[in-house]
């Protein structure tokens, strides 16, 4: 079987092409500003998502990874899968050791599936089990897996996202989601767990006996500033992603810094209706905010000009299933109008508010997250332009936690949240509400269950239109931007990060790929 290579996505323009190959040990201490909600564990809440995996991703390792050029061999040296793609066979490097010296096996990766399909609590967690039929070890290094159905995006969404678990710590684990105990954080990746101060730092050291060699940085941090490029000036942290174009200029003529200008992130913010609750279980109400919004000039106020408005249909637009000519929507807030009149809103108040027949006003509490001021000015421009055709907002910031706690349980009207992924169709196609998951539609499910078993891919690319056409149809959520990517690290330091093609574990679009941190020795493309 051969690798389908995927091309150079973007790299920084000041690093030549192709991932450099890393310098001795240098730095003994590297901070990367970041987020900390909690320890680094594979068993982690939903609403951790992408980041945390990707923290987590330098303390465990997976089957297959990715750099700049696509899907490499990681704790395996080679697979194969059969003509129908239901049975995967991987072939495990040798001599590869856990974090406390016991060596990694095909039975730490059976196990490892066997378990999550017993706690499929982690992010990335489902697929590796919906459809696992059977796993075989026939000796240390070999293990083959049989998927109840074709599974054609195995190594992407399966091998490349299952974080491998050593059995020996983690079988008699009743209750991973609570297991926080040291030997938790036992992987086999560059670097080890050494302390976590909730909210505040991840601390990292280096794994000196990695099986690609010693990473370039001894302590590796985590840190959660306040001001990222106050930080990045002040010498608090290394690296640090720049939201505002307007700050990130700031660094681009000194020549201490690096600045990296990369793709429409994977992120995506959106806006989330509550199906469940009137009036946005009417899908006509839903759609008439949909006309009432002008994506272009959210990007153009609230980010500067260095974005892209979302798709109707969720999925972002460098996906190889990205369906074209799905229904736009805004600007149009005649047709808006429309709409809610034929819903029973047409009547207004003294305010401009819209009633219905019985005088219920057109008036709602927008949740909107506390720690993001693009997201504060995305909210502030959707009141606006509501305003304009009649339905009244109230703004309310709240911190991330409690935000989508309250999503999650339904008790909200609107949310402006968002996250990443937004390349994969099975982020956006299992819960088109993440992270609400109110949202049911059983023709959708039944669409989506096709297309992850059907090999050819034009066959897969009709299946994965109507998906996305289903969602623009039903707007239960509102795609409203993707931001550029924004980076900026020290030139003086030995980590040049780069950009990973479709993002890691399933499409966290993040730019600290393990892999610039280690040597690579003896990676070979299958």
């Amino acid at each position: 079987m051969t690798l389908s290579r995927r091309g150079l996505l973007r790299l920084f323009t000041v690093i030549p092409a192709g991932l450099q190959a890393a310098p001795a040990l240098s730095d003994r201490r590297y901070a990367v500003a970041h987020w900390v909600r909690d320890l680094p564990s594979v068993f982690a809440p939903v609403s951790h998502g992408g980041p945390h995996w990707v923290t987590t991703s330098f303390l465990f390792d997976s089957l297959v990874w990715k750099d700049q050029d696509g899907i490499m061999p990681l704790l395996a040296s080679s697979w194969e899968s059969s003509r129908d793609r239901r049975q995967w066979s991987f072939r495990l490097r040798s001599g590869i050791q856990w974090h406390d010296g016991k060596a990694l096996t095909s039975r730490d990766v059976a196990f490892t599936l066997r378990y999550l399909a017993q706690h499929p609590m982690p992010v990335w967690s489902w697929e590796a089990t919906r459809l696992l039929e059977s796993i075989e070890t026939p000796d240390e290094q070999r293990v083959r897996i049989t998927m109840k159905a074709p599974f054609p995006d195995f190594l992407d969404v399966v091998a490349g996202a299952t974080l491998i678990l050593p059995q020996h710590i983690w079988r008699h684990i009743a209750d991973p989601m609570k297991y926080l105990d040291p030997p938790a954080f036992t992987g086999s990746g560059p670097y080890r767990h050494r302390r976590t101060v909730r909210g505040e730092y991840n601390l990292l050291e280096a794994n000196h006996a990695y099986f690609l060699g010693n990473p370039v940085v001894e302590n590796l941090v985590f840190k959660a500033v306040n001001n990222p490029a106050l930080a990045l000036r002040s010498g608090e942290v290394d690296a640090a992603s720049i939201t505002s174009p307007l700050a990130a200029s700031q660094f681009r003529n000194d020549a201490r810094f690096i600045v990296g200008r990369g793709p429409f992130s994977y992120y995506m913010t959106k806006l989330i209706f509550n199906v469940t609750r009137r009036p946005f279980d009417n899908k006509a109400v839903r759609q008439a905010v949909a006309y009432a919004l002008n994506k272009e000039e959210i990007v153009r106020q609230a980010l500067e000009g260095e974005g892209t408005p979302g798709s109707s249909g969720l999925l972002h637009p460098d996906s190889p299933w990205f369906a074209r000519g799905l229904p736009r929507y805004g600007p149009n807030p005649t047709r808006a109008r429309e709409l809610l009149s034929q819903a029973g809103f047409s009547r207004r108040g003294s305010d401009g508010i819209r009633l219905s027949a019985s005088g219920v006003r057109l008036s709602f509490t927008l949740l909107q997250r506390a720690d993001s001021p693009e997201l504060g000015r995305q909210a502030e421009l959707i009141r606006e332009q509501l305003a304009a055709v009649g339905i009244g907002l109230t703004i309310q910031a709240i911190s991330i936690g409690p935000l989508e706690n309250l999503i999650s349980k339904g008790e909200f009207d609107l949310a402006l949240d968002g996250h990443g992924g937004t390349n994969n169709l099975q982020v956006v196609a299992t819960h088109p509400d993440f992270p609400a998951q109110l949202y049911r539609n059983p023709a959708l499910d039944d669409l989506y269950r096709r297309f992850t078993t059907v090999t050819d891919e034009a066959g897969r690319r009709e299946l994965a239109a109507r998906i996305q056409g289903i969602i623009a149809e039903d707007a239960p959520s509102i795609a409203l931007t993707h931001a550029r990517e924004l980076v900026v690290f020290r030139r003086d330091k030995a980590v040049r990060w780069f950009w990973t093609k479709g993002g890691l574990g399933g499409g966290a679009p993040l730019w600290w790929n393990k892999l610039a941190l280690v040597p690579q020795q003896g990676v070979r493309r299958k």
